[in-house]
């Protein structure tokens, strides 16, 4: 159960490529069992299923978070401490999100559809830059084309003040950041901050701090890895983005089984989410495979 945990943890946050061992040497140095042990199989499937799954198809992540590495070099601890923050604050209101650089901000994400479009296919429609205090003048005018173009733009916290060229000795002008959605001096991912977003491709019927997602869009169907990180039993109810027969994919097992109890809505899924302690649960909307036994499951 703890190698699970271990694993989960690093799965919802988009590690997907995992390298698994079993320990060489038992308790206070001594040797190591002759057998191995059975769970040792049982976490290798797991961890095969799981990394396959989590790594086909594209991530549907529609909120990037800036990485402030030039206020950083400039010895900017709040930049840091914020962009860690504001992660976690996305995280408890059920915000799937990937870190957005200056070099996908600058040079090699397009702008495309609304959107910033990296080099996957996988497109921003949402940018958050946590505290700084200098912006590019590259990055700050590829934001402006952004927001242009219908994407948002949302600053939290202490707003740059600086431009930055090739370099920051001659850095002195102070942006203009009124084409930015919102400016929340907070410093907090508050109820304008989420209200600002894309619409969420995840929404539960209550708050659920612990529960952690990712999301990946496949060719004919929506992947949702959920994780209740907490050490109580949760259940909710949640919509999910997508159309489809809502169904769990066991990693544990590989067996596949419809939701019971989900209906859809339109573009969407309302589910029963039921989650043990520390549980995981994989959920696909989409055609049922064929051969799957249709008895529902929870």
């Amino acid at each position: 159960e703890e190698g699970r945990y271990a694993l989960n943890y690093q799965l919802v946050r988009g590690i997907n490529a995992m390298q698994i061992r079993i320990p060489v040497r038992g308790a206070g140095g001594a040797p190591a069992p002759t057998t191995v042990p059975p769970e040792a199989a049982k976490l290798a499937w797991y961890t095969n299923r799981a990394g396959y799954l989590l790594a086909i198809g594209r991530p549907a992540a529609q909120v990037g978070i800036y990485h402030p590495a030039n206020s950083m070099w400039l010895g900017d601890a709040e930049a840091n401490r914020s962009t860690t923050k504001l992660g976690w604050q996305l995280f408890e209101h059920q915000v799937d999100w990937d870190y957005f650089d200056e070099q996908s901000l600058s040079t090699v994400a397009t702008l495309e559809g609304g959107g910033f479009k990296n080099l996957s296919g996988h497109v921003y429609r949402a940018v958050v830059i946590p505290s700084s205090k200098v912006i590019t003048r590259t990055g700050l005018e590829r934001l402006r084309a952004f927001a242009k173009g219908g994407g948002k733009v949302i600053f939290v916290g202490q707003t740059p003040k600086l431009v930055v060229d090739k370099t920051f000795l001659n850095a002195k002008d102070v942006p203009d950041l009124s084409f930015a959605t919102l400016i929340e001096a907070a410093g907090d991912i508050t109820p304008r901050v989420l209200a600002a977003l894309p619409k969420p491709d995840v929404k539960l019927d209550a708050e659920f701090a612990r529960l952690t997602y990712q999301h990946r869009s496949w060719r004919d169907a929506e992947m949702y890895f959920f994780f209740n990180e907490s050490d109580k039993a949760e259940s909710r109810i949640a919509t999910l983005a997508g159309r489809g027969q809502a169904q769990v994919w066991d990693l544990a097992t590989g067996e596949i089984h419809p939701v019971s109890g989900a209906t859809a809505t339109g573009d969407a899924v309302r589910v029963p989410l039921a989650l043990g302690p520390y549980e995981a649960k994989l959920i696909v909307v989409g055609p049922l495979p064929a051969g799957v036994a249709i008895a529902e499951r929870r």
